[in-house]
């Protein structure tokens, strides 16, 4: 902590950054949690995703209190470019940071980042799943990359993962890629793209960039209707039809069965208007899951099909929320102040 202070202290000392746009974000969580936790044990691999560490059992009354601190910072320079930082002071991954520099050229970024952001770029049919939403940690290392922006037409994403986890650790996965994202606006409504990695870039098991691979794909909306076609190095095809009509939503993705993964389709249908938004989804051979949300002022009343319920007060920067799992039959108490 104290060297996190005089870190601080330190760069708040420098000529740049008194010219500089600074600011300091974060927010303290505290849940209190009534009934027993019991241990979860460790997931294996499973749906494409790798497994999850076990966790510890909690006996009733616990109370878990998450901190977090971050400095973001921003300068246009004289000639123009804009040169922006921000690094970790307190939380989940404190010591990281990432600095970037934009400007007609494109952006050049290092430091810690999506381990196969590159590889997304180029993935214009969406047909590689990014675990970055699914494990953040799990999937970010320390790298470098350029990206383009749009050059009539064209965008260009090349990035180069170092050695490293994004705490600056040495890696204990084979995550060292190289990768590039191309994309092409060919028409109206109509992007194609090209993605390529030399190596292991996440976690991903059963899909996703876990070696030498690639992707080509599209995506193509017109009107009502958006439509996705692709396919990655040794892996079936797949595809999606989207159509939206009014405050519906109705989504079919299908993808071929190749070498031991097979074949799957998915229905998702969604619904959002005046303050209800609902999501009902079927995947082949597993159980239909829903949640439902209903927002009214400051209040927001939830569920979903894995027995949780959630009733949150949002008073601006600071949040209120009581949570029951009736599987586990616990409730918890949250109350979290950001700034």
């Amino acid at each position: 902590m104290k060297k996190s202070l005089i870190a601080l202290a330190v760069v708040a000392a420098l000529p740049v950054a008194a010219q500089a746009d600074a600011t300091i974000s974060g927010s303290v969580n505290s849940v209190y949690t009534q009934g027993d936790v019991a241990a979860v044990a460790a997931k294996p691999a499973k749906d494409g995703f790798a497994a999850v560490a076990a966790v510890a059992a909690k006996p009733s009354g616990a109370i878990d209190t998450d901190v977090t601190l971050k400095l973001n910072t921003s300068e246009v320079l004289a000639n123009g470019m804009t040169a922006t930082a921000e690094f970790g002071i307190l939380g989940s991954s404190p010591s990281t940071g990432t600095v970037s520099l934009a400007g007609d050229f494109g952006t050049f970024t290092a430091g810690s980042m999506d381990s196969d952001g590159a590889f997304q770029a180029g993935d214009a049919g969406s047909i590689v799943g990014d675990t970055m939403t699914a494990d953040e940690t799990g999937t970010t290392v320390q790298g470098i990359k350029y990206a383009s922006g749009d050059m009539s037409g064209f965008g260009l994403t090349v990035q180069m993962n170092g050695s490293t986890e994004a705490d600056g650790s040495t890696t204990t996965k084979a995550n060292k890629s190289t990768q590039v994202g191309l994309t092409y606006a060919a028409a109206e409504g109509l992007t194609l793209g090209y993605g390529s990695a030399t190596a292991d870039a996440d976690n991903q098991v059963g899909g996703g960039v876990n070696g030498k691979t690639n992707v080509v794909g599209g995506t193509y909306e017109t009107g009502d209707y958006t439509f996705t076609l692709g396919k990655q190095k040794d892996m079936g095809a797949k595809g999606s039809v989207q159509y939206v009509y009014d405050a519906v939503t109705v989504k079919l993705s299908a993808s071929q069965a190749k070498g031991t993964v097979a074949a799957s389709n998915t229905l998702k249908v969604t619904y959002v208007e005046d303050g209800v938004t609902a999501n009902v989804e079927k995947v082949k051979g597993k159980d239909t899951t829903w949640d439902i949300a209903y927002a009214t002022g400051d209040l927001t009343l939830k569920a979903k099909s894995t027995k949780v319920y959630t009733a949150a007060l949002d008073y601006g920067n600071a949040d209120l929320t009581l949570t029951r799992d009736t599987d586990d039959k616990t409730t918890s108490v949250g109350y979290k102040v950001a700034f």
